[in-house]
């Protein structure tokens, strides 16, 4: 049976995981976002200067004909640039990521500060702090395996020598130690 404080000192290290994963997502979504976003606004801008320009394109129906195709591409490629951008949400995904990151260090220094200065009782606490551990995990972003990955490689021997254990989510199918084969299931549920 693990005891309380280490089941607490085990939600801050998944909580300093957590935070790490969801930096690295809100970081890696908004670099995605910027490589849609400012080659649209590059296009867009282009267009526009075009479309103000198109009376020295008036003259001969050649230049009509070179004028309705570019200003043609341009638009299909804006249009696409903003069809990928609606459908892969970058900028919202790194919202929500940028928000997880924040709840998960809310959560460790409740924690952090409980443990200093107790104002619950120990019962009621762990409640709380089970029910809040379990909807930042159920209702937080997907982390992108890459980012998963990342973490996995640069942390590989702190991973394998850590005291506690890790979020499932580093564990899964990446990285077999002993210590995860060896370890029991924690019931949160008879801890309370």
């Amino acid at each position: 049976m693990i005891d309380k404080k280490t089941l607490l000192k085990t939600w801050i290290c998944h909580a300093t995981v957590y935070k790490w994963l969801h930096d690295r997502s809100a970081k890696s979504m908004f670099k995605k976002k910027l490589c849609i976003s400012i080659p649209l606004l590059i296009l867009n801008t282009l267009g526009g200067i075009i479309v103000y320009k198109a009376d020295s394109f008036m003259k001969t129906s050649k230049r009509l004909l070179i004028f309705e195709c570019v200003c043609g591409s341009i638009n299909m490629c804006c249009v696409m640039l903003t069809g990928i951008k609606d459908y892969f949400c970058f900028g919202e995904k790194s919202e929500l990521h940028i928000q997880s990151f924040q709840n998960w260090t809310k959560f460790k220094n409740e924690i952090y500060v409980e443990m200093v200065l107790p104002t619950l009782s120990e019962e009621e606490f762990l409640g709380q702090m089970k029910i809040r551990y379990a909807d930042l995990i159920s209702y937080g972003p997907t982390i992108p395996n890459e980012i998963i990955n990342i973490y996995v490689k640069k942390f590989k021997e702190d991973i394998e020598n850590t005291e506690f254990s890790l979020p499932d989510i580093i564990y899964a199918g990446y990285l077999k130690t002993e210590k995860v084969q060896k370890e029991e299931h924690i019931d949160l549920d008879s801890i309370i």
